[in-house]
């Protein structure tokens, strides 16, 4: 039976896009917060797609009524919104955290990876985890990282995205197939 999966973004969705294309198969439902005009338009125009409009943030009842279908894999790629701790608990959901938090707890939060840069920590990452209450906290699934040797923060920004599709593609090919 093949799994219902729900992708969530507040930023363009590309990812979902690149990553899609690599696993030959794209979510059954995208949830975000941006309006048509600033989304990927590969994920617009993909007439396949379920795309929930989100403009607020979402109360913990809306967010069980969206993830009501069955009992779907949830992964958030730049959800910029905190999920209930109760919503975490009751559903799969998946973060990806382009942090190194398993090295460097204080990378929890917005824009680690700038962080990273600026205390030029010797090593960067990303971690794939399950969303829990708490930011940033959930059990960790799998991580990628590398030495930070990079010349330029474009450099470093480059790995990090190449890290974190490498980590939802070799999750998501296990977990949906």
């Amino acid at each position: 039976m093949k799994r219902t999966w729900i992708a969530m973004f507040s930023h363009t969705g590309s990812e979902i896009a690149s990553v899609s294309n690599k696993i030959n198969r794209y979510p059954d439902r995208v949830i975000t917060n941006q309006a048509p005009g600033n989304i990927c338009s590969e994920l617009v125009d993909n007439n396949l797609l379920d795309i929930l409009y989100c403009a607020r943030t979402p109360d913990e009842p809306e967010y069980e009524r969206m993830f009501s279908r069955g009992s779907p894999i949830i992964t958030l790629h730049g959800w910029m919104r905190v999920i209930p701790g109760r919503v975490c608990e009751h559903n799969e959901i998946i973060n990806l955290h382009p942090g190194l938090i398993t090295k460097y707890p204080e990378l929890k939060g917005k824009d680690p990876q700038v962080r990273a840069w600026d205390l030029q920590h010797p090593y960067v990452g990303c971690v794939l985890h399950r969303a829990s209450a708490e930011v940033d906290s959930g059990e960790i699934i799998d991580k990628k990282w590398s030495y930070n040797k990079f010349n330029t923060y474009d450099d470093m920004e480059q790995r990090l995205r190449a890290n974190a599709e490498h980590l939802w593609i070799k999750y998501l090919k296990r977990v949906l197939q």
